[in-house]
């Protein structure tokens, strides 16, 4: 079976958990599995904020919810701060989202660069690990450049 323009909303305890967004989605019912293209997965979080996932294609897996996206992987968090990397998975069971490849992330003054990347909607703690490289660019302070 094929959708055009398919939106699927997850909802919690009475509200808006996430919604899935694809232009296209195939489904493959030996598998429980749709593949998705032009992906947007959005989280949103109690304090009214969101987290943003954008992706060129993904999967959902129909009996466990799990999300898969892959191809220049986009990801909003609050606070200003994105991440970019190639592939990303939504765990349903523990609402978290990882990625095992090369990330990046940039958000106000900071460029983080890893290897692993986790973020833990409950906690809202997002953890980078493997490799990690860190640049901070701050402000001079009173308007003076330091020496």
């Amino acid at each position: 079976m094929k959708l055009t323009d398919m939106e699927y909303t997850e909802m919690q305890e009475g509200r808006k958990f996430w919604t899935l967004k694809a232009s296209e989605a195939k489904y493959f019912q030996s598998e429980q599995k749709s593949l998705l293209s032009s992906v947007r997965l959005t989280f949103y979080l109690q304090e009214g904020e969101e987290i943003r996932l954008e992706s060129n294609e993904g999967s959902l897996h129909a009996g466990t919810k799990n999300i898969e996206l892959w191809n220049a992987v986009r990801v909003m968090l609050p606070r200003g701060y994105r991440l970019a990397t190639e592939r990303a998975f939504y765990e349903h069971g523990k609402q978290s989202i990882h990625s095992d490849v090369k990330v990046e992330l940039d958000g106000p003054d900071v460029l983080l660069r890893g290897n692993r990347w986790e973020y833990r909607i409950p906690e809202h703690r997002a953890i980078l690990d493997g490799g990690v490289r860190a640049s901070l660019t701050l402000p001079p302070s009173n308007g003076k450049s330091a020496r």
